[in-house]
């Protein structure tokens, strides 16, 4: 007797890019943002993805596709930013902040790929597992 055995999977691919307004802006909003506002005197307004992309009074602060030459990746992992009592940047975070600059630190994400598999195998009445031997269809 052969059993057909349907198992769902979704598999979440490492090609999604990371999305500034979900996440980067999230960050910035969550520990920047109180002092990073349109007349700081530090120039930078990290309250829009223009702000951040414009720079502050020293100049750019990102370098797309360069995390470690970028201003703003590395005053946060060095722990300057944010200053004083304020609490540090998770390493998420940081590590998030580096893989939006490394991806061209874009706003919005050019790749969003999530995937849902369908996978269906026939077993005989052992159960033996598709890997030996059995029918294997994935749609």
């Amino acid at each position: 007797m052969k059993r057909t055995i349907i198992v769902m999977m979704i598999s979440c691919l490492l090609f999604g890019q990371v999305d500034y307004s979900t996440q980067i802006q999230a960050v910035f909003n969550n520990s920047c943002t109180n002092c990073h506002v349109y007349g700081h005197n530090s120039g930078l307004d990290l309250e829009s993805y223009d702000g951040v992309m414009a720079g502050g009074s020293s100049g750019a602060v990102i370098e797309p596709g360069d995390h470690a030459n970028s201003y703003l990746w590395q005053r946060v992992h060095n722990g300057e930013m944010p200053p004083g009592n304020n609490p540090d940047l998770s390493a998420d975070e940081i590590d998030l902040i580096a893989q939006w600059i490394n991806e061209g630190a874009s706003e919005t994400p050019a790749n969003t790929f999530t995937a849902i598999h369908d996978i269906q195998y026939t077993t005989d009445e052992s159960g033996d597992s598709p890997l030996n031997g059995q029918e294997v269809t994935i749609s």
